[in-house]
């Protein structure tokens, strides 16, 4: 495995870990990684809207586990 392999491993594995920690945080289960995912790099501006059907998840909880993530990750919360 040549040196930027295992960095890129290393950098994944340091993603997927900040983001079961902000999944834990937020009380979310696995299932729910994808938000997470989907949501890490993007504005909350344009997404982190309650629309108030008292969804499941709501995204505010999802928000909650984006924010952690982001901070474990080092990432600014806009």
């Amino acid at each position: 495995m040549s040196d930027l392999e295992e960095a890129e491993r290393l950098e994944k594995k340091r993603v997927d870990d900040a983001i079961d920690a902000g999944l834990a945080f937020a009380g979310l289960r696995d299932t729910q990684r994808g938000f997470v995912v989907q949501y890490l790099y993007v504005d909350p501006v344009e997404w982190m809207s309650c629309c108030g059907s008292y969804c499941d998840p709501c995204v505010q909880t999802i928000g909650r586990a984006v924010q952690k993530t982001r901070e474990l990750l080092g990432m600014p919360w806009p």
